[in-house]
């Protein structure tokens, strides 16, 4: 694969988790919001505490979202002088990416499930 073609290939991934990252703070806010229930991270549990359900999830998805550019940048800049890095960061894009596929599919399946188990 051309070096090119992989750069591309990284920032398709983090367009795709950025996309996923707000789905997932989207549908927390919803199921959060209209159908009750909490919020199973710890660390985000806490902030909602602190600050309210939207903006501790408005700083959740946009540090996350942050991070992903970070990465990318630095991805860019590495990009000619550091062939090693650009895989282990292309690793990582690829692991987050299926994390958050994972994380918003499971929100999602709760979230039918609980529509559901209302309607029984």
């Amino acid at each position: 694969m051309e070096a090119a073609s992989r750069f591309e290939t990284i920032i398709l991934f983090v367009k795709i988790c950025i996309v996923l990252t707000w789905i997932d703070a989207i549908v927390t806010y919803v199921g959060i919001t209209f159908f009750g229930g909490s919020e199973g991270h710890p660390l985000l549990a806490w902030l909602m505490s602190v600050i309210g359900t939207l903006p501790s999830i408005l700083v959740y998805a946009i540090v996350i979202s942050a991070a992903l550019v970070f990465v990318t940048h630095l991805c860019r800049v590495l990009h000619e002088r550091l062939v090693r890095a650009k895989k282990a960061l292309l690793w990582i894009i690829q692991v987050l990416l299926i994390i958050k596929m994972v994380t918003v599919t499971y929100v999602i399946i709760a979230w039918i499930v609980g529509i559901t188990l209302q309607l029984i």
